[in-house]
């Protein structure tokens, strides 16, 4: 014998509705019950096997029903205080050296650079005898030097 299904339609702030069990979960997060969606109103569906989230209007539920796709919930709140990269680091005391940071660009750890560096160099210093020959010529210029 089937469970009947006990899910409600919610609603968030923008409209968008979603048919969740539980909606006492989902209050905090800024959604409230909600009549089913009309045409016209954006729904959350889920994917039966990959279980992946979309919105879709209403207008297309029943099309992208035979694909696979369903009423379901939202996806979960982000809480971005749990992650690691975007949490801000505490401030160093006064008069400490920064920690080393990783320098994406080299894969490195970053400290002081003790040489500069082709961002601080003049754009003359950068450019070789061979390379400065190539760019007189290449604009008109005579390459004796």
């Amino acid at each position: 014998m089937t469970q009947p299904d006990t899910r409600t339609w919610i609603a968030d702030v923008e409209g968008v509705k979603a048919y969740v069990a539980d909606v006492d979960l989902w209050r905090p997060t800024g959604w409230s019950p909600s009549d089913p969606p009309q045409p016209g109103d954006m729904v959350w569906l889920a994917h039966e096997q990959t279980g992946g989230r979309a919105r879709f209007n209403q207008s297309v539920m029943q099309d992208w029903a035979g694909l696979g796709w369903h009423p379901s919930s939202p996806p979960p709140s982000v809480d971005l205080t749990k992650d690691p990269h975007l949490v801000d680091v505490p401030d160093a005391p006064a008069g400490d050296e920064p920690p080393p940071v990783d320098d994406p660009l080299t894969g490195g750890v970053n400290s002081a650079p003790t040489e500069p560096t082709p961002a601080t160099q003049p754009a003359d210093a950068t450019l070789s005898p061979v390379s400065t020959r190539s760019t007189k010529a290449a604009s008109g210029g005579s390459t004796k030097e």
